[in-house]
């Protein structure tokens, strides 16, 4: 029983050694009542780095702040059933 759970352990540190590392995508869209309209501003390592580059985008675009929006989406990928519209995806649930 101890070696079944050594094994398990084992393979759980592998499988978690191999995983690709976390990536934020960031989208702004220059008018909030028009999401088809928007702009991808990269990928980022953090959340805190997509959204300060989001809000700065969102500066230079709009200063006042009241016209734009922006998301980040974490380990995302496009769906292919949304042409438009960049919806992203990711399998942990969070958009």
């Amino acid at each position: 029983m101890k070696h079944i759970f050594v094994l398990a352990v084992l393979v759980a540190v592998v499988w978690y050694a191999f995983q690709p590392p976390d990536s934020w995508e960031g989208y702004v869209y220059p008018d909030r009542t028009d999401l088809s309209q928007h702009q991808n501003i990269g990928t980022f390592d953090t959340l805190e780095e997509c959204r300060d580059n989001a809000l700065a985008y969102g500066d230079r675009i709009d200063p006042t702040g009241l016209n734009f929006d922006y998301e980040c989406g974490l380990n995302c990928s496009a769906r292919s059933e949304y042409e438009l519209l960049p919806i992203y995806w990711t399998g942990s649930g969070v958009n």
